[in-house]
Order: structure tokens, then sequence, then C-alpha cells
């Protein structure tokens, strides 16, 4: 289609990754989150304020403390969150970039649970619970140290 709507419940680099990856194939993009700024989980001045400037060059709308309403035939209806006020958003897409689960089914079948196995079994990472890149770093160095 020719227009998006990105629903951001995380505040973190996800919201700006979809505003991006669309703007940038053309789509009129309509950006909700209910957060009282786009993306306030990372830093404004070095990440978020650059990102903004390239999204602007393209059709970008930027609603904050906002949330979907509904999603009809090639367009959404989104609110504030104060108030019952909503209006229409073009939308033959909608991407939803909601907060994760872990991902244990490997670490499951590999009988991560069962402490007394051949092979010692650490979960990081998202697998552990949903987090950001640089935490999945830190646990993988951890552990990589505990090895030797």
């Amino acid at each position: 289609g020719a227009s998006a709507l990105g629903v951001d419940d995380v505040g973190y680099y996800e919201a700006i990754s979809v505003a991006e990856h669309l703007v940038e194939r053309g789509l009129k993009v309509t950006s909700v989150t209910r957060h009282s700024a786009f993306a306030p989980s990372i830093e404004y001045a070095v990440r978020t304020e650059p990102a903004l400037r390239r999204l602007r060059q393209g059709d970008f709308e930027l609603v904050t403390r906002g949330r979907l309403v509904e999603v009809r035939p090639g367009q959404a209806v989104i609110g504030l969150l104060e108030g019952e006020q909503v209006r229409t958003v073009p939308a033959d897409t909608v991407v939803l970039v909601a907060h994760n689960r872990p991902v244990t089914e490997v670490y499951e079948a590999l009988g991560g649970r069962d402490a007394g196995g051949p092979v010692q079994l650490r979960i990081i990472g998202d697998a552990h619970s949903p987090r950001d890149l640089l935490m999945a770093i830190r646990e993988g160095h951890l552990v990589a140290r505990s090895l030797a």
C-alpha cells in the first residue's frame, strides 16, 4: 500500500526502525506512541533527533500520548490517551511495536531446566527476558568469561 501506521508501545529503537523503513520506501507514515515523546528510552540528541530529521524529509506524522482504537481496511482509527476524541488516518499497513516474550524453546529442548545434563546451558539475551541488545551482549560476554 501507500500508507502505514506504526504503533509504538515500547519507546525504544524499534519504532524508529519501523518508521524509517517505511518512509524510505515512499509510504505516508503515521507513528503513534503512548509515550510523551518519540522513542523516549534512547538518547534524544544523539539518536532520536537525527532520526526525526530524516523521517520529516518524507511524509511522516508523529502522534504522542496516542493509542490505536481500531484497524479498518486501508485505514486506522487513533485517539489520544486523554479524552474520547478520535480520528482516522490512512493505513494500508499497520505495524505493532509491542513488548516481546522470552523465547526459550531451544533452551528447554536441550534440557535447560535439567541441571544434571552433560552440557552446562546458560540462557541469555531475549531468551532470558526481552531487553535491549547491550544487555544481551553483556550477558554473552559474562558467560563466555566464565567458561575458562
